[in-house]
């Protein structure tokens, strides 16, 4: 299967360690971010396995860590996802479903919804 290449904050990267098809990847440009509203502004690269698994997977963990994101800083947060789609951005206010935030990391990889 093949990976790409995702920048990603340092903290989704440290929550999204030890994903079955997710690995750090040296730090050379990539064409696919995913970005949060209230991380900081460090990044790393990730490369993530196209698997339907490895996104499954990706997103529930960013599922699991909103919650606690958005109790420490009290604001709203959105992620944001770019790739050859284009970009999408959720704003979360309260509970998102872990579809939508499946849903969006798949639409900006596989515009044609070939994924």
């Amino acid at each position: 299967m093949t990976t790409i290449r995702v920048t990603v904050p340092i903290e989704l990267a440290e929550i999204l360690q030890g994903t079955p098809g997710v690995s750090p990847a040296p730090p050379r440009r990539s064409t696919w971010q995913i970005a949060f509203s209230v991380l900081t502004g460090a990044t790393t690269v990730l490369a993530i396995l196209q698997a339907p698994s490895t996104f499954s997977d990706v997103s529930n963990r960013i599922h699991k860590f909103l919650p606690k994101q958005a109790a420490t800083t009290g604001e709203r947060t959105t992620i944001s996802a770019k790739g050859p789609g284009g970009e999408v951005t959720l704003e979360v206010t309260g509970e998102i479903d872990v579809d939508a935030i499946t849903q969006m990391l798949t639409k900006t990889l596989f515009p044609d919804g070939e994924g």
